[in-house]
């Protein structure tokens, strides 16, 4: 019986490699997703909002729709990077797991004290006195109006940034919908990622316009803020000047800022003395 040759004999085919599988998303990315997608549906609804008002010749609340877009303008970007940057492979690559949380501490005081610089920056060249009577105003410049200053500043190159990312995707968006490409296989979280950097470019695109066109109107939110929360409608200063005054704050030389309204003009701002009105103690009524 003679043996087969070894030279000779067939070889077997090897196996195909299995594919590895796919992890599916987890749940706390999912839940990330979620609040990003309502944010930028509340953003792009409360744009269409004030181009309908705008529209419809609604003046009172295009202005009052125009703060909120305001708000959301400087909440949305730090939204999307307190939720997603500290959660990013490279964010924790280049901190290590160990000190993200220190490297997001460090972040905010860091922001904090440019916020805080900035915001008492604005209420100095606004009302031209010391910015510490300013405490809730001050909150508010620091917490919304600091990034749209940011947002401002950066417009430039945030449109090129715009621009480099939406136009590709536009084009593969459009080759896939008309069948032209088949595109890449994509997983779930691929996609989920996809859609929402193709909300946040549509949201750019929307707020980038508005933030150019609305700049002026941070000065006049500030000082609707400030009228509302630290300026005193009531005083017990004894002086005529005063009189028709829409609020004031105490100064610590004895005098008060106070502001006047006008109708026809802008809301103006002067120094004046305060003479402290004096109780006479009550007397016992006679019997």
């Amino acid at each position: 019986m003679s043996t087969p040759d070894p030279t000779t004999a067939p070889n077997p085919t090897p196996s195909p490699a299995p594919t590895p599988a796919v992890q599916p998303p987890s749940a706390a990315f999912i839940e990330r997703a979620k609040a990003t997608g309502i944010a930028l549906v509340l953003y792009c609804l409360s744009a269409a909002l004030l181009m309908l008002a705008v529209k419809m010749r609604w003046p009172e609340i295009a202005k009052f729709i125009a703060d909120i877009i305001l708000v959301l303008s400087g909440l949305l970007p730090v939204f999307l990077i307190l939720v997603w940057v500290p959660f990013s492979h490279l964010f924790q690559k280049i901190f290590g797991r160990r000190f993200v949380t220190l490297a997001k501490v460090a972040a905010l005081l860091a922001y904090g004290i440019y916020a805080e610089q900035k915001a008492s920056e604005e209420l100095n060249y606004i009302f031209k006195i010391d910015p510490n009577h300013f405490g809730i105003t001050t909150k508010l410049l620091v917490t919304v109006l600091v990034p749209v200053k940011l947002e401002v500043w950066a417009s430039g190159p945030l449109w090129i940034l715009l621009i480099l990312i939406a136009a590709p995707l536009a084009i593969y968006v459009c080759l896939v919908a008309c069948g032209l490409w088949a595109g890449p296989p994509m997983s779930r979280k691929s996609k989920i990622i996809l859609a929402l950097v193709m909300g946040v470019c549509g949201a750019m695109a929307v707020d980038l316009p508005l933030i150019d066109r609305m700049g002026t109107r941070l000065s006049t939110m500030v000082e609707r803020v400030a009228l509302w929360a630290d300026f005193n409608p009531e005083n017990r200063c004894n002086n005529q000047a005063l009189d028709g005054s829409e609020g004031v704050i105490f100064l610590e030389n004895g005098s008060v800022l106070a502001a006047f309204a006008s109708a026809t003009a802008p809301t103006s701002y002067r120094i004046e003395s305060c003479s402290p009105v004096i109780d006479m103690p009550m007397t016992a009524p006679l019997n």
